[in-house]
């Protein structure tokens, strides 16, 4: 770059605004919008666009906007929770839920392995990932889904965890894959099943 000469590069992720974590509500449950995750090539609107949710999908889902993939090959999306911010009950179990749904021309999710990852930190880094298939709700267009993203954690004196990573990917294939809308991911306690929101 000469001497003078302005960096105008924008970065195409979109990048975590942790602010934007909503919670806890009644149910003790904790909501994260879009804009509170790591999205690749979020910023790009060749692959990802930002959308405004109806009211009524937003009393559903409970999110007041989401992002449309059109298509995509490398697919990843990540967050953090810190722990210590957030008034989580102790002794409690948690597990996140990914608020999803395909559009009816959704495509490239037949054979490829969404992994779920979850990574807490304390004194030492656990892992875990778990390999899912969502041609399954593929099949269910244009309706929302909860999908269990990875191991749930507890939140107790014993064993401080500072922080909770997490993400789902699909990095391995030559996929293109398109027509998923996410709404956003929500932290529940006592480890409830996944379920399908009208």
């Amino acid at each position: 770059m000469e001497i003078g000469q302005r960096n105008d590069y924008i970065s195409p992720h979109w990048k975590r605004d942790p602010s934007f974590i909503e919670g806890p509500d009644s149910a003790g449950s904790f909501s994260i919008p879009v804009r509170a995750l790591n999205i690749a090539w979020g910023r790009d609107h060749r692959y990802w666009r930002l959308i405004t949710l109806g009211e009524d999908e937003n009393r559903s889902v409970g999110f007041e906007e989401a992002v449309l993939l059109d298509q995509v090959n490398w697919f990843e999306v990540t967050g953090m929770l810190d722990i210590p911010c957030l008034n989580l009950a102790v002794h409690t179990t948690y597990r996140l839920y990914y608020v999803v749904k395909f559009l009816p021309g959704a495509f490239g999710w037949h054979t490829a392995d969404v992994k779920f990852m979850v990574k807490f930190k304390n004194t030492q880094e656990i892992m875990s990932t778990e390999l899912i298939i969502l041609e399954t709700y593929k099949k269910q267009p244009d309706q929302w889904h909860e999908i269990p993203g990875g191991k749930p954690f507890v939140v107790n004196n014993e064993v401080l965890i500072t922080t909770v990573e997490f993400g789902m990917f699909e990095v391995e294939t030559d996929w293109w894959k398109g027509g998923m809308v996410l709404g956003g991911v929500k932290v529940k306690p006592d480890n409830p099943p996944a379920t399908e929101l009208q």
